[in-house]
């Protein structure tokens, strides 16, 4: 019994050592654990035994403390339950200090971001791998777009906002967003209008409102991705290949190749091209 009421004191919620980690749960919920685990010692110290109920609403709060939990980096808050799995806040800490000292040679680690580190990103002398990163605020890209060292890698992002792709369109090198499995038409209306490269290969398929936008774009455009085009998107990646619309190289995956070639082929017969 005297070990497990230490063990209990032991476990009380320290609030200075989150203070220092820069972590915190909600106040309310903070409060909740503490009471509870006085609950736990005081029925061991009157020999009342532990109650499963009490030990179960402890188990519940923690989780709801898991939860709700968030880390300050930078002068901004990040919920612990939007970081991506197995993500180690100290080394998070650092890079970001570090980037913030003007050191840029782990910024490829990074798995958050907060704006005023952003900001130093954009002056880096180099290409930017931020694979890392899952989300981005438009704020945030803002800042990137303002890159103008190198290119700009994002290939761990799996959608995008139109607010988001609008800022990302300001970007001048090239664009890499591998990740991304679909496309909106007003997302893809953004993105076209960069100028650069733009890497697309996550996709696999394209409405027609997106394959018309995404012609228009003046740059490379990688799309080997894809698995299938209806008739409408292949012909406006048709007249993309005959110098119609847009401009640059276009990379199609082989399913997506003899889709274009068949539309040429219609386009040409019908005399539209």
């Amino acid at each position: 019994m005297e070990k497990l009421h230490d063990n209990l004191k032991d476990s009380t919620p320290d609030s200075s050592k989150s203070e220092q980690a820069g972590i915190s749960p909600s106040n309310e919920t903070g409060a909740q654990i503490a009471q509870t685990v006085s609950k736990l010692q005081e029925g061991i110290r009157n020999d009342a035994g532990i109650s499963p109920d009490i030990l179960q609403a402890l188990k519940q709060q923690i989780q709801e403390a898991k939860e709700q939990a968030t880390i300050e980096i930078a002068g901004e808050r990040f919920s612990l339950k939007d970081l991506p799995e197995g993500t180690d806040i100290k080394e998070q800490l650092d890079i970001c200090n570090q980037i913030l000292s003007g050191n840029y040679d782990n910024h490829s680690k990074l798995k958050l971001l907060p704006v005023k580190v952003a900001k130093h990103l954009a002056n880096h002398q180099g290409d930017l791998f931020l694979h890392g990163l899952t989300s981005l605020t438009p704020e945030v890209a803002a800042h990137l777009a303002k890159h103008e060292g190198g290119n700009l890698y994002l290939n761990g992002l799996t959608s995008l906002t139109p607010e988001v792709a609008k800022h990302l369109a300001n970007h001048q090198g090239d664009l890499f967003l591998d990740g991304l499995t679909s496309l909106t038409p007003e997302t893809a209306e953004h993105l076209a209008k960069r100028q650069g490269n733009l890497f697309l290969s996550g996709l696999t398929s394209l409405t027609p409102e997106t394959s018309e936008h995404l012609a228009k774009h003046k740059g490379g455009l990688s799309l080997n991705g894809l698995t299938s085009l209806t008739p409408e998107a292949a012909e406006h990646l048709a007249y993309r290949r005959a110098g119609k619309v847009g401009s640059g190289d276009t990379c199609l995956s082989s399913e997506a190749e003899s889709a274009v070639e068949e539309a040429t082929e219609r386009l040409k017969q019908a005399g539209k091209l």
